[in-house]
């Protein structure tokens, strides 16, 4: 079967529901073949010491896809982590926070929900278009994996971490009085969809102490469906993209919370969140924090 045409960018997209349904079993062993053959030859590692975490965002079809995906790496002599439902930026931060060798995430953005994907991921970034060419082109002639000892799967809460790196990058960068909550009195709120980015306002804001639901918001974040875009909205209603705001603090690097290689709005809403918390510390105008580059 043909499977190049599923590849949007440095993507894999299709349907994976109904009679349309083309992320079968047989086709999503092979992608995934055709990622491990890719990360094997790429990192010199053989697959029984390869180890790379899965995660998946919360359409009805990903637990499904999931599986198949793990027992395809298992049956490569694989390790799996299994972090089940994480976002996107937080699955690629196990490739260098959590020693895995790669990473499958399970998704596909903002597509319809009827749809679904993967974006695969080494220590250096997301795949890029002719990577993923080359694992659709293997894919569509693999056969079966030869048999080997399986695999040892591990099950990781991997967002705990992920959320507790973004805390203490907060809270090291404000040096609040109150330490531990230095997002008091400010309010927050935040619109994640039905996405990965609903994590940021109750286990990140409303854990530093902002009111995430207020009627009025100091910020209103706005994140896609994956987490690695975001938009915010000042009070007055005006919106920008997260990356366009002068969110121009000295972020700790021992958080190690993002990497460059990949791009992630839960880090850049965090940052713009710190100059918030920094400019009500000394008294300045929030409105400062909504300065747009350029």
């Amino acid at each position: 079967m043909t499977l190049t045409h599923l590849q949007t960018g440095s993507a894999v997209i299709g349907p994976a529901e109904g009679e349309n349904n083309i992320l079968t079993l047989d086709n999503v062993t092979g992608i995934i073949a055709g990622f491990t053959e890719f990360l094997s030859e790429k990192t010199g590692i053989a697959f029984a010491r390869l180890r790379i975490s899965v995660g998946r965002d919360n359409r009805a079809s990903s637990r499904g896809i999931k599986k198949a995906v793990v027992n395809q790496l298992l049956s490569q002599g694989i390790t799996v982590s299994d972090c089940d439902f994480c976002s996107t930026p937080a699955i690629f931060m196990t490739t260098v926070n959590d020693y895995c060798d790669g990473a499958v995430c399970i998704t596909a953005g903002e597509a319809p929900e009827e749809m679904n994907g993967f974006r695969f991921f080494t220590r250096d970034g997301s795949l890029g278009e002719n990577e993923i060419a080359w694992i659709l082109r293997f894919a569509e002639t693999f056969d079966a994996s030869p048999y080997c000892e399986r695999g040892a799967l591990e099950s990781e809460d991997y967002m705990s971490l992920y959320c507790h790196n973004l805390r203490e990058m907060i809270r090291d960068a404000v040096r609040a009085e109150d330490y531990r909550h230095p997002l008091k009195g400010l309010r927050i709120t935040v619109d994640a969809g039905n996405g990965a980015g609903g994590f940021f306002g109750v286990h990140i804001l409303k854990v530093l102490g902002a009111d995430i639901e207020s009627g009025a918001p100091d910020l209103h974040i706005i994140f896609d469906r994956e987490a690695l875009s975001s938009r915010v909205r000042d009070p007055q209603g005006n919106e920008y993209p997260a990356s366009a705001i002068l969110n121009d603090v000295a972020v700790p690097q021992a958080a190690n919370v993002t990497s460059p290689a990949l791009d992630d709005g839960t880090y850049l809403a965090a940052k713009l969140v710190i100059k918030l918390a920094l400019l009500r510390k000394n008294g300045e105008p929030l409105e400062k924090a909504f300065v747009v580059e350029g």
